[in-house]
């Protein structure tokens, strides 16, 4: 699970980088300990990053990890106010997941 934080505002980094703040949720269904990685997708991947809020997460056997992140994309990559975004979760180098959110640019 992967929501833009209510309440925030999209930040301008810098002249050319917009950033958006997340709150994720990995349920671990499993009965062994999952270190988890996030990557962008669907062609972000070259014009952005993410940005753990502490440390890299590691979903214990049965349990759920929570945290935030940011997702920081150029400008040039945004389509207008909204911005589908795709976000690929790994553990161990394999795919697990792959979630669809929005990223929004800031007002003008």
């Amino acid at each position: 699970l992967l929501l833009r934080t209510p309440g925030v505002l999209p930040q301008q980094v810098d002249e050319t980088h917009v950033s958006n703040l997340y709150n994720y949720q990995v349920i671990n269904k499993t009965n062994k300990e999952m270190p988890v990685e996030f990557r962008l997708a669907g062609g972000m991947e070259a014009t952005g990053t993410i940005q753990l809020i502490g440390q890299a997460p590691t979903a214990e056997a049965g349990k759920v990890a929570e945290g935030a992140l940011f997702i920081i994309l150029e400008k040039s990559a945004l389509q207008g106010h909204k911005t589908e975004v795709v976000v690929e979760v790994y553990t161990n180098g394999e795919l697990v997941d792959e979630v669809n959110t929005n990223f929004m640019a800031p007002g003008r």
